[in-house]
């Protein structure tokens, strides 16, 4: 029996803005709620298809939520990172020390572990993938405050290296996160533009070419002029300026995003390009992104075991351009 929630309430997208840049109100609307379908792999699999994107809303406990909120919270207080003399759980900012990626405090935490890799997120692939699912080692544990989003991009460039591209990331904020605070924008049908897979989608942030090291490796085996025309720089990021990349590739879909509450999950394809709004609050926005594949695959090796490799020197890979 589908799952029944509410819709949210009818509400307006307030103006938004990604890397300091406003994005085009026409071009912005909500994200699809998939939840009435979570139990129903054949229609979750084809909307993922189609728009790259799953929003679940209530997929995790709250309670399970807010043990691993608070546990971050405790930690990020203890560092110096939030004001001592505001409510810990609120998570306010001390303007002092500006913070962003804290993937330690995911090292060895029980509250985080127990909620990305127990039974009801492991659930949610065993319907997708009808079959049992493996995750990477290593979690990407944001703690964002005030300031500039990430700009868009697909995951693949990052973490390209595995058995199978049936890989998905899980975006999941740990609390509720508004517009203010901001949170994550997904490019619907971007998965989709085949040029981007064949040249972007082949890139590996990691690679480097060994007959020509004083150049960009994947830039240099890029001969169609797309890296030029839209935009993309070194490393895996896009463009800061979400209207422009969404004009230049031509994609029609829509940049979709909502206010998120805690137990929402945001899932999508390692092709999907996304990006984050900018926190233009007090708080510090807490969020996490987990990775995920139908187990038996190999995983990139990156990723995984007790000390992951990650973008140090041990993960490089030299190729001939």
């Amino acid at each position: 029996m589908a799952l029944e929630l509410e819709p949210p309430p009818a509400k307006t997208i307030p103006t938004l803005f990604s890397g300091g840049i406003e994005v085009d109100a026409s071009t912005v609307d909500w994200l699809v709620d998939s939840t009435e379908l979570r139990h129903d792999a054949a229609a979750l699999n084809d909307r993922l298809e189609t728009d790259g994107y799953l929003y679940l809303r209530n997929a995790l406990p709250p309670e399970l939520v807010a043990a691993a909120r608070r546990s971050v919270c405790e930690k990020l207080l203890q560092d110096g990172f939030l004001d001592a003399k505001a409510p810990v759980l609120d998570a306010i900012w001390n303007p002092e020390k500006p913070v962003a990626f804290k993937p330690e405090y995911a090292n060895g935490n029980l509250h985080i572990q127990r909620l990305l890799y127990g039974p009801e997120m492991l659930g949610v692939f065993q319907t997708l993938f009808h079959g049992p699912a493996a995750h990477f080692d290593f979690t990407w544990l944001r703690a964002v405050s005030r300031g500039h989003g990430t700009p868009s991009h697909c995951d693949v460039v990052y973490m390209g290296r595995g058995e199978t591209r049936r890989l998905y990331t899980v975006w999941t904020p740990l609390g509720d996160v508004d517009f203010a605070a901001g949170g994550l924008m997904v490019l619907e049908g971007s998965q989709r533009h085949q040029r981007l897979r064949e040249t972007y989608g082949q890139h590996d942030v990691d690679s480097f070419c060994e007959n020509k090291p004083e150049r960009d490796g994947w830039r240099t085996a890029l001969t169609d002029g797309l890296a030029e025309q839209v935009g993309w720089r070194m490393g895996g990021s896009l463009d800061n300026d979400l209207n422009r990349i969404r004009t230049k590739l031509g994609i029609i879909g829509k940049w979709r995003t909502a206010e998120f509450a805690a137990g929402d999950i945001l899932l999508f394809s390692v092709y999907t390009i996304h990006a984050s709004i900018d926190n233009t609050s007090n708080r510090v926005r807490l969020s996490t992104d987990s990775r995920y594949q139908p187990a038996g695959t190999t995983l990139d090796e990156r990723w995984v075991g007790n000390n992951p490799i990650a973008h140090s020197r041990a993960g490089k890979r030299s190729r001939v351009c």
